[in-house]
């Protein structure tokens, strides 16, 4: 049996993105938080973990859920990118979002993450985190990794699901 990988929510330093601008504090006023949050978390869940373990669905996946290209990623306006990225041995899905309350939206997408998958979710690790219970699809033992950010003063999410092996190509 894998061993099992466990989710963390990271309060990690922030994380730059260098070609994207979110246009989040005159976009955030007009909406329902609660509504804004849904759709990113929906959007995380179906994209990242609807296409994991293989991400061989990636694509397939995110323009279902309204994804178009946009230089070397995927976006959905006004404020969520995403991308799978290989680095030595791992694959991971990258999904970026501006989010007018990081911690509410880190909550929302575990909710979701716990609602569409509840037969994925291990044994508690015994810590005392948010997010501390080890996650499987199809057996294999996904990383999620929840990390507040900002970019040009704005907040956000960055979202992950990783895996060992390489990306589909």
């Amino acid at each position: 049996m894998a061993a099992a990988v466990s989710m963390t929510r990271l309060n990690a330093a922030p994380v730059i993105f260098a070609s994207r601008a979110w246009p989040l504090a005159a976009t955030a006023q007009a909406v329902d938080i609660e509504q804004w949050n849904s759709t990113r978390a929906d959007l995380f869940s179906k994209v990242c973990m609807g296409s994991a373990p293989s991400f061989s669905a990636f694509e397939a996946n995110a323009v279902a859920a309204g994804f178009t290209a946009a230089q070397d990623r995927l976006v959905v306006e006004p404020d969520v990118t995403v991308e799978l990225l290989s680095d030595i041995g791992l694959c991971r899905c990258l999904m970026m979002m501006g989010a007018p309350d990081p911690t509410a939206l880190a909550d929302e997408i575990v909710a979701t993450l716990q609602s569409d998958f509840p037969g994925s979710w291990g044994p508690d690790t015994g810590q005392k985190e948010l997010g501390s219970k080890a996650f499987f699809l199809d057996g294999v033992p996904i990383h999620l990794g929840i990390v507040p950010t900002s970019h040009e003063q704005q907040p956000g999410i960055v979202a992950s699901a990783r895996v060992t092996g390489d990306c589909p190509a």
